[in-house]
């Protein structure tokens, strides 16, 4: 939540649309980050629980690796 509401100090004081979008950005860092851990802790039993961690790190991991090619890909060959 402290990620949270760091983000939000920095949109609301924000004068530019790129102060803006960080502020954004870690909002949306502190929350999903945060949910992600709670909800694995709620759904798995505690003897599952390291694999489920660990393939969301890798999910999360690799999507910024990924969507940029995945994006420009769709983009050449979509109508």
């Amino acid at each position: 939540m402290l990620i949270f509401f760091c983000g939000t100090l920095i949109a609301f004081q924000a004068h530019s649309f790129a102060a803006l979008l960080v502020g954004r950005l870690i909002q949306a860092v502190g929350v999903v980050l945060t949910l992600l851990q709670i909800m694995m802790l709620e759904i798995f039993p505690a003897n599952q629980r390291g694999q489920a961690m660990g393939l969301a790190g890798i999910v999360v991991g690799l999507a910024p690796a990924i969507s940029p090619t995945l994006a420009g890909y769709i983009l050449d060959h979509g109508s």
